[in-house]
């Protein structure tokens, strides 16, 4: 595949649509750093547009459970869908301590109670560090 590199900001979107998808709620992060392909600095932000999206995207493709979806936006604003995976994202914890408790809606779920969600911290930074020892 051959396709344009896109300058801009990077965003993924944790979401999560229950089996028969009457509950889709996604939380966007920019991810500020990244290392490795993993963010390593991310921050929620609050950005009605690209929720707006994602769920289309997930009513469409018909995917339930925990997935993420990423987007880049271009110098003037355009938003552009690159990828989607339906599974947890590798900086999901950042969505989860913002409060997109994914496991606890899926327990819910599993257990028949209804799934109750308050909305998400906006602007929560995460900032991971890796540190080296040697023995």
């Amino acid at each position: 595949i051959i396709q344009e590199y896109i300058y801009g900001k990077e965003y993924t979107v944790d979401c999560f649509s229950s089996i028969d998808q009457s509950f889709i709620e996604c939380v966007p992060r920019e991810r500020i750093a990244v290392k490795g392909g993993l963010a390593t600095k991310s921050r929620t932000v609050n950005r009605s547009d690209i929720i707006s999206l994602s769920k289309k995207i997930l009513k469409n493709l018909n995917i339930i459970g925990p997935s993420n979806i990423q987007f880049i936006e271009d110098q003037i604003g355009r938003l552009y869908f690159i990828e989607i995976n339906p599974r947890f994202g590798g900086a999901y914890i950042l969505s989860m301590q913002a409060g997109l408790n994914v496991p606890l809606f899926l327990l819910q779920e599993l257990h028949k109670k209804q799934i109750t969600y308050n909305g998400y911290k906006k602007n929560l930074l995460m900032l991971r560090y890796w540190e080296e020892i040697y023995i």
